[in-house]
Parts: C-alpha cells; sequence; structure tokens
C-alpha cells in the first residue's frame, strides 16, 4: 500500500494550555519550513510518547541502540 507523506526531521513542541503543539520542520540551507503541525490533548499527548516509547525500544532491541540527532543550527530555526 503505498504512503504518501512529507519528509521532516526535526520538530518543536510547545504547551499552549490546555494543548500540545508539536510542530515538524523541513530544514534547509535558508531556514526552516513548517511542514505540519500536531495539536493534541494532554492525555492523548501521553498515550502517543508511551506508543513512541515502545515502538523505540522494539526498534533498538532488533537493530541496536540509536545514537540522539545533533542540534538544529540556530540560523535554520528561522520559520518560512
Amino acid at each position: 500500500m503505498p504512503q504518501d507523506g512529507d519528509n521532516a526531521r526535526p520538530a518543536a513542541n510547545t504547551t499552549g494550555g490546555p494543548e500540545f503543539i508539536i510542530d515538524w520542520l523541513m530544514t534547509a540551507p535558508n531556514g526552516s519550513a513548517l511542514v505540519s503541525r500536531i495539536i493534541v490533548s494532554p492525555g492523548h499527548f501521553k498515550r502517543v510518547l508511551a506508543a513512541l516509547a515502545d515502538n523505540l525500544r522494539k526498534y533498538e532491541h532488533q537493530f541496536g541502540e540509536i545514537a540522539p540527532a545533533g542540534a538544529l543550527d540556530p540560523g535554520q530555526q528561522n520559520f518560512h
């Protein structure tokens, strides 16, 4: 089954009162562009984090530990 999607590497997350906001970004030499914004309730955010942690644990068990990605260059944190 084909899957459509956009490539997004870094993400920024914030909380805005009763919700969590996850911004997925596409970085380029001239800055970053917002690819997708996900807004979820605190309860759903916690379930998503648990599912991601479980998937990461299973992936590392099968393929080995993943090294964390480096920090973004501050010059690439400009949104378009």
